[in-house]
């Protein structure tokens, strides 16, 4: 995993993505149901209601220009949201934007990440947006 510098692998167990002091979003990799497919989960814990965003892009190696794959989004009582990506769908490196709700309901961009698609085949990936504490708890 890296943060938008280029992948470094299969993600493998888990972690953060972020942890700072208004933002906490863990994930944890499991083996899906296919070796053909990519599981990635979004999921909000209760005590979160703003909308959440994970934007999934494909990048050609060598590209500048991430083109657009799929867009899983949670909010109010969604708490999960999740998308099955196949080998057919994939490049090389496959980057993950994360978004919330910023002010007066704009999306704010808090992180991203670039993993090797290849190599995360056969996972699923779950990513829980653990704490945001722009919101009001």
């Amino acid at each position: 995993m890296s943060n938008g510098n280029g992948p470094t692998g299969a993600l493998a167990g888990n972690g953060n993505i972020i942890d700072n002091n208004v933002d906490e979003i863990a994930f944890r990799v499991e083996d899906s149901d296919a070796s053909n497919k990519l599981a990635i989960v979004l999921r909000m814990d209760e005590h979160i209601t703003w909308w959440k965003s994970l934007e999934l892009f494909v990048r050609v190696k060598g590209g500048l220009v991430p083109v657009s794959l799929r867009k899983l989004e949670t909010k109010n009582q969604n708490k999960e949201a999740s998308v099955d990506i196949f080998d057919y769908e994939v490049t090389d490196q496959l980057e993950l934007q994360f978004w919330k709700a910023g002010f007066v309901g704009l999306g704010a961009f808090v992180t991203g990440i670039t993993i090797d698609s290849w190599a995360n085949l056969g996972k699923k990936i779950t990513f829980t947006w653990v704490r945001d504490t722009n919101e009001n708890q």
